[in-house]
């Protein structure tokens, strides 16, 4: 497995997995956090509204104790009906109340005026008028709701209760109590107070519709807590948090929570990221590094190896005809040409790493430069089985351009033609013009590059790894420095190159007149 690979599992096992549990762990705490949270507030809705249902029945109680006390102070002799009619006329919510024996025999109804509903009859099970009476035996008094009229809307109800009293006509009373009234007069201040600037309390008509008393306009649907009303089973009290709801409050700290922890975790994993493939990119930048020097002590020793074979043979003596002499001087001169460029090719990389590269640069001719490389380069191409073309274009305009950096550039373009034109060995330099710039070109017809590779070989070390290009050596810097000259004169490369068809490299040079404004 690649060194790369490697750190990669190791990253992703020391990061990602952690992060990935430290995310599913804090999304589920959320989440335990918020049921906890809603069950609490729910309890606390719960006991509003427990604390309305308590007030209506202690309010409906604590009339039924008035009435018995009523009755228990006077006599028995005594008339019953004006107080008792008074107690009722003061109670806008009490529709009326009826008075009975034990058996409800001469039941007697008490309304405070003729807008009270029509009388109904009083009827309790034989069995709840005993339980009752029972329960006030035994110093309990007992509300019982009892049914006056099951065809009205809502029900008529009246809330039964023994009164205790001797007089045996008086012993059961029953409430009938107006609901609507009771919900605006005697439970509208009460969910007036529990609601206060918190909450949003109504008491609504379980057949739906506007609510009977509300502290607003919401609908019961959308109430959070709906508990039936104890005194009036067909009215329901709702209650919701004004704003949110604490649901919608817990969502919203839940999702904003898991927002930050997956930011939290993206820039972390981004980080992990850059950070992997950085070091993936310093890997690559080392391993061409180690191939730069393994393929530049190859480069430096097969014109050193030359050189001193043909040097030590001329010294000891053993070439006799001058001819053959001078073919060895020949090659010696050429190898150290050779190795000259090699040189300079690392040298001006380094400076160009170290940003001390300058370029003198002067009104030149393009045709003049390639014409000089082409006569010192003609032997070493026709030594290495080229044939040539130079075609050059007359009367281009000059450019402005270092003459050393230009015929550089163009000799690193000959060397590439020169390794990888393995069968083909036929070389092309010609010159140009364009409306706005002049050109030369370097046409080989070797291996080619293909389209996936050209983005690349301008990169510094980056070498083709497959194929011939892999087998040829080289330092992986001629192509890089020939895009920084050209750059440095305002200028660029371009590429036109198909896999065993050749490649043509072309050097664009702006105008003397127009020169692109790049730094050197």
């Amino acid at each position: 497995m690649p060194a790369s690979s490697k750190i990669g599992a190791f990253l992703f096992f020391l990061v990602l997995f952690p992060t990935t549990v430290f995310v599913v762990y804090e999304v589920q705490s959320l989440r335990e956090k918020e049921a906890m949270l809603t069950a609490i507030y729910d309890r606390q809705l719960d006991a509003l509204l427990f604390a309305v249902n308590q007030h209506a029945w202690d309010v409906a109680d604590a009339w039924a104790g008035q009435v018995t006390r009523m009755l228990e102070n006077q006599p028995s002799d005594a008339p019953r009906t004006t107080p008792l009619a008074d107690f009722v006329a003061a109670r806008p919510a009490l529709a009326a109340l009826y008075l009975a024996d034990s058996l409800l025999q001469r039941p007697l109804r008490l309304a405070p005026n003729d807008d009270a509903p029509p009388p109904a009859p009083l009827t309790l099970a034989p069995a709840l008028a005993r339980r009752l009476a029972q329960r006030r035996q035994q110093g309990f008094r007992q509300l019982e709701p009892v049914v006056l009229d099951s065809t009205t809307t809502p029900t008529r109800l009246a809330l039964a209760f023994a009164t205790g009293h001797p007089d045996p006509n008086t012993t059961l009373a029953a409430l009938e109590i107006d609901a609507d009234r009771f919900i605006r007069q005697v439970l509208g201040p009460k969910l007036t107070e529990v609601a206060g600037d918190r909450f949003a309390v109504g008491c609504f008509p379980t057949t739906g519709g506007a609510p009977v008393y509300g502290t607003t306009d919401q609908p019961l649907a959308e109430m959070q807590q709906q508990r039936t009303l104890w005194l009036f089973p067909d009215y329901v009290l709702g209650i919701r948090a004004q704003g949110e709801t604490i649901s919608e409050v817990m969502r919203g700290r839940l999702y904003r929570n898991l927002a930050i922890v997956l930011v939290g975790a993206g820039v972390l994993l981004a980080g992990v990221f850059f950070f992997y493939r950085t070091l993936g990119r310093e890997l690559r930048l080392a391993q061409m590094k180690s191939d730069f020097v393994s393929n530049v002590s190859h480069e430096l020793r097969t014109p050193l190896a030359l050189i001193r074979m043909f040097a030590e043979t001329l010294a000891l003596g053993r070439v006799k005809t001058e001819e053959k002499k001078a073919e060895y001087y020949h090659i010696i001169g050429q190898e150290t040409e050779r190795l000259t460029h090699l040189v300079n090719n690392i040298l001006n990389f380094a400076r160009i790493e170290a940003g001390q590269k300058a370029y003198e640069r002067t009104p030149a001719a393009l045709n003049a430069i390639v014409e000089d490389l082409m006569h010192a380069y003609t032997y070493r191409l026709r030594s290495e089985g080229f044939t040539t073309e130079v075609a050059l274009t007359p009367d281009l305009p000059p450019i402005e351009a270092d003459t050393d950096a230009i015929a550089e550039a163009l000799l690193n373009l000959i060397e590439n033609a020169i390794k990888y034109s393995s069968r083909r060995k036929h070389l092309t330099i010609r010159t140009g013009q364009r409306p706005d710039a002049v050109f030369a070109e370097v046409q080989d017809q070797g291996i080619g590059i293909s389209d996936a590779e050209q983005a690349r070989i301008f990169d510094k070390f980056y070498r083709v790894s497959t194929g011939l290009v892999h087998d040829v050596k080289g330092t992986g810097l001629g192509l890089s420095l020939v895009q920084h000259i050209l750059q440095a004169h305002g200028g660029h490369v371009e590429v036109e190159s198909q896999l065993g068809q050749g490649s043509t490299f072309r050097l664009v040079f702006p105008l003397a007149s127009t020169p692109a404004e790049t730094p050197a």
